[in-house]
């Protein structure tokens, strides 16, 4: 998973993006994420939560998939 989110992105999210999302992301994305979808993906990815995924996701994902 970590791969997917550090190369190639817009090519995980074109191909396959079910099976990444899958695998535990919904409880994820239930928490105020839809609303980003929603409204304008693209933009929401690659301004600001970009920054924030490159932080705080890599941190949660160590942390759930460790517990997985």
């Amino acid at each position: 998973m970590l791969e997917c989110w550090n190369t190639g992105m817009l090519e995980c999210w074109n191909a396959g993006m079910l099976e990444c999302w899958n695998t535990g992301m919904l409880e994820y994305w239930n928490t105020g994420m839809l609303e980003c979808w929603n409204a304008g993906v693209l933009e929401c990815w690659n301004i600001e939560i970009l920054e924030y995924r490159n932080i705080a996701i890599l941190e949660r994902w160590s942390i759930r998939m460790l517990n997985r």
